[in-house]
């Protein structure tokens, strides 16, 4: 059967032009597809994780953080820097007192120290802080200091600038508010002065 020239010239023009038409229109396909796959796996959008790992590498903070303390000697060293700064020299009842400064004293960069505060001591910098001067605060009330000044003088010389820092701090420590541990350490006080005095009368002591 013999096709007539012009249905052949017009399936050649028709094949031509969907060819054509393909190449052009690839790219708008192969970016819609992209953008509409969905993550896979640990979310790179790569089920296998060795593809994640060759085109998705991450700085991972917490990697660097344990290798930089691998060794636990090297832990026990800093806890042991960080503890006996911190009970002997007293640096906080300054109140600008920083993360940057304790670094120094135990030469450990800032971001490692921090991080080391974070894990290994289940807190933050100004809380660890705030609870050597919550613990210095009720040193303080128990020597008696509320005999002569504001709890809020007490406060600022343990290192505290901000009332409702010092309060939310304090009972977060204890449970109880200021008021209320010196109130609970006055009791104690005449409870103990009471007993003393009763077992004096009975020639105890």
């Amino acid at each position: 059967m013999n096709i007539p020239a012009f249905v052949e010239v017009n399936h050649s023009a028709m094949v031509l032009t969907c060819t054509y038409a393909a190449i052009a229109l690839w790219p708008f396909f192969k970016k819609k597809k992209k953008a509409t796959r969905r993550p896979q796996g640990n979310g790179s959008g790569y089920a296998i994780p060795f593809l994640s790992n060759l085109f998705f590498k991450k700085d991972d903070k917490a990697d660097k953080l344990s290798r930089y303390f691998s060794d636990e000697k090297k832990i026990a060293k800093v806890d042991v820097a960080i503890s006996k700064l911190l009970a002997g020299k007293k640096p906080f009842l300054s109140k600008k007192y920083s993360v940057s400064d304790l670094a120094a004293e135990v030469n450990v960069p800032v971001l490692y120290l921090s991080g080391f505060i974070n894990r290994y001591y289940k807190t933050n910098f100004n809380e660890l802080i705030n609870r050597y001067r919550v613990s210095h605060f009720k040193t303080m009330i128990r020597n008696g200091e509320w005999k002569n000044k504001k709890l809020s003088a007490i406060a600022s010389e343990s290192g505290f600038n901000n009332r409702n820092t010092f309060t939310a701090s304090f009972k977060r420590e204890t449970g109880k508010t200021p008021s209320e541990y010196v109130k609970a350490v006055k009791n104690d006080r005449e409870s103990n002065r009471s007993l003393f005095n009763d077992l004096k009368k009975r020639k105890i002591v």
